[in-house]
């Protein structure tokens, strides 16, 4: 694009212009939202961060003067929009751990809290150190609470599949827990 459209452009885009907000839109759009999805690891809230930034940009749009100062706008926004997410996420991930322990071992008054602590570290680690496939989906059901069927149509693969990813991840961290308990 040439000096004299990009001014055009951005002219139309400050004043609200549907066709600039359109075409920046369009321009920049996918690859927030997959950068998003890198850092999350997420879809849905990838594309809901993705979103929220096109939003702030139009609230904010009268202030940029070209191409590039939109695009960066867009990524540092963006990435503070996912690395809030993710703070959040495991502040919840380490919320249901704490459930998960203690649905396990109700009689807490057995284990001192330095082993409830090395415990529940344990559990949060084996839970990142599964396998992609795996954690993923064991973590769709026991953390966002979806059913074999709407995890099985999300990822595209079989209800099967997901039965025995599940499976392979509770065996694994059964697993975990053992040889954790036996050194304790």
């Amino acid at each position: 694009m040439n000096e004299a459209m990009e001014i055009a452009l951005m002219r139309q885009f400050r004043d609200g212009g549907q066709e600039a907000v359109g075409y920046i839109h369009k321009l920049y759009f996918a690859e927030i939202q997959l950068f998003a999805e890198k850092l999350t690891g997420n879809y849905q809230e990838a594309q809901d961060i993705a979103t929220n930034s096109f939003v702030k940009l139009w609230n904010m749009r009268e202030q940029f003067e070209n191409q590039s100062n939109i695009r960066a706008f867009l990524y540092v926004t963006t990435r503070n929009a996912c690395f809030d997410y993710l703070r959040a996420y495991k502040r919840h991930l380490q919320s249901h751990l704490e459930v998960v322990y203690l649905k396990l071992y109700e009689d807490e008054t057995t284990l001192d809290e330095s082993l409830y602590s090395q415990l529940l570290e344990k559990i949060s680690l084996a839970i990142e150190d599964l396998p992609k496939q795996c954690g993923n989906i064991f973590k769709l059901i026991y953390f966002e609470g979806l059913s074999t069927t709407e995890i099985a149509t999300q990822l595209g693969i079989s209800n099967q599949t997901v039965l025995n990813q599940k499976t392979r991840a509770l065996q694994l961290l059964r697993s975990e827990i053992i040889k954790f308990t036996l050194k304790g």
